[in-house]
């Protein structure tokens, strides 16, 4: 993982890759790490945990500019909370995504991407896409 993000700074990573980076950091006992790979994966698709989790995938009218983004890439998802090595980590997922850290976070990512769905190019839709991508160094 490490590589990874030495060679590939800028990838912004597929998201089921991110999801799984962000289960090998929590079983490697890095929380901080996984915490921010989980806001990672949620920004680069929001339906991977509901899926996993099991839950009514979360539905807001953003803009979905990335297959990546579309809740059709959570039918190629195969991994699930029952998964008998991965049960601690989905109880501590669940834990994750219930807390005001993460949903800060999930709440104004959601907000901005809802505007940016409609916004046109310019200063304001530039000020949305730089606040979005500092939110998630802020993580």
């Amino acid at each position: 993982m490490q590589w990874f993000d030495k060679t590939f700074p800028d990838d912004s990573g597929y998201p089921i890759f991110l999801f799984e980076w962000t289960l090998i950091l929590f079983k490697k006992g890095k929380i901080v790490e996984a915490e921010k790979k989980a806001c990672e994966t949620f920004f680069s698709n929001t339906y991977l945990f509901d899926k996993f989790l099991g839950k009514e995938h979360l539905h807001f009218d953003k803009s979905e500019s990335s297959n990546w983004e579309f809740a059709s890439l959570a039918d190629h998802f195969h991994y699930q909370k029952t998964d008998a090595a991965i049960v601690d980590f989905a109880e501590w997922l669940a834990h994750f995504l219930a807390s005001k850290k993460f949903c800060d976070f999930a709440n104004e990512f959601i907000e901005i991407e809802k505007k940016l769905k409609y916004e046109p190019v310019g200063n304001t839709r530039t000020q949305l896409v730089n606040r979005l991508y500092k939110l998630l160094a802020e993580i």
